[in-house]
């Protein structure tokens, strides 16, 4: 196989060679490199390119970065990468977005900020929605940020939920809360619209707007555990504890990897006196918000030690595409580190807490009927 590959390599470069200025053998050949795992000559191709703000050259780039990020996770070459590509298309709404998400996880607010704004400058509202979910909203506190949203006139669902988020997180969550009910009304099929509303108005603690929430969520909706949990939140916010039980319990059966809803479960079934299933998911909780803390030192330190410890603590919670990821991050570090004083980063987005998990049963042994019928 590596015989093949060799050859392949050397024909790309050969042809590559031959024609320097044909943008789809350009391509090819990036192509060919990238399929066998070779980002640092596909980078070096397109650097000898003559005119690097053509179509190939920025796609190619791209596709480097991303295998840099998602695939070799090394993020410091891939943000290389992603800044050469906005030296000659500042307002690629890509290489922003991926910017913005890569500075954003490794701590740099401002730095990511910036590149969030700049999105807003190329008015692709599209990206703007995905990243903002993947910032911790701690971080998101700018408020030229927010007047950005004021002087936009998103039309669309997306863009309107993650106005409202960047609302919240910078502490108007009144001011939100027109900006769901807008999304709900156009999408109002769309889960992640109905749990924020829900959330919001949890927040703002108002009964009488919660009760009508309660009744409004329709039976499709409630399909997804993310809007289970929040219908759990808001039963329990009106004192409706035996209903929010049904509601955590049901979510946690779709999606057991809910740190806040584990903990709200337990803490409602000890009021309900089923004590011995309490204890085993408030300790289920307690072991995802640690491995939480043991991604975020991973990501932070980008040592061996810390990606061997979350692969342990995956493995441990039996979160098996999670620790089958960091496994394989983890071989991958490892033979870095024997060549290199510096590991490279990791990208988190394969190795947090998944969407994907067996029944609730399956992790606690809690028995599904419990005593709330």
């Amino acid at each position: 196989m590596r015989g093949h590959a060799q050859a392949a390599m050397e024909l790309a470069a050969e042809l590559y060679h031959a024609h320097p200025d044909d943008p789809e053998i350009l391509t090819a050949t990036v192509q060919t490199a990238l399929e066998f795992g070779d980002t640092e000559s596909a980078a070096r191709w397109l650097d000898q390119a003559a005119d690097q703000s053509t179509e190939a050259v920025v796609a190619g780039r791209l596709a480097v970065a991303d295998e840099l990020l998602f695939e070799r996770h090394q993020p410091a070459d891939a943000e290389i990468q992603y800044r050469r590509v906005l030296a000659v298309r500042s307002h690629n709404s890509h290489a922003l977005n991926h910017l913005a998400w890569l500075l954003g996880v490794s701590g740099r607010s401002e730095e990511s900020n910036r590149q969030i704004l700049r999105l807003f400058d190329a008015g692709d509202f599209e990206f703007i929605h995905p990243v903002v979910l993947c910032l911790d909203h701690d971080r998101i506190r700018d408020s030229d940020i927010v007047r950005s949203w004021e002087a936009a006139s998103p039309s669309d669902p997306a863009t309107l939920l993650a106005k409202a988020a960047l609302l919240q997180a910078a502490g108007d969550a009144a001011n939100a809360i027109p900006f769901v009910r807008r999304a709900c009304i156009l999408r109002p099929d769309w889960p992640d619209a109905a749990a924020r509303c829900g959330e919001l108005l949890v927040h703002l603690g108002d009964n009488s707007e919660i009760r009508p929430w309660i009744q409004s969520v329709s039976s499709d909706l409630k399909t997804s555990p993310r809007v289970l949990a929040v219908l759990g939140q808001a039963h329990l916010h009106v004192g409706q504890q035996t209903d929010a039980a049904r509601c955590l319990l049901q979510s946690l059966n779709k999606d057991s990897t809910q740190r806040d809803a584990l903990y709200l479960l337990g803490r409602t079934l000890v009021q309900l006196g089923e004590k011995d299933n309490a204890q085993r998911l408030l300790q289920r909780a307690a072991d995802i918000e640690e491995y939480e803390r043991t991604v975020r030192t991973a990501w932070n330190t980008q040592s061996v030690a810390a990606i061997r410890q979350a692969a342990e603590s995956a493995e441990k919670l039996e979160l098996i595409p999670e620790a089958s990821a960091w496994k394989r991050i983890l071989a991958d570090h490892s033979q870095h580190a024997a060549s290199q004083e510096s590991v490279a980063g990791v990208a988190t987005e394969k190795a947090l807490p998944s969407r994907r998990s067996a029944d609730v049963r399956g992790y606690f042994a809690v028995d599904p009927d419990l005593a709330i019928s």
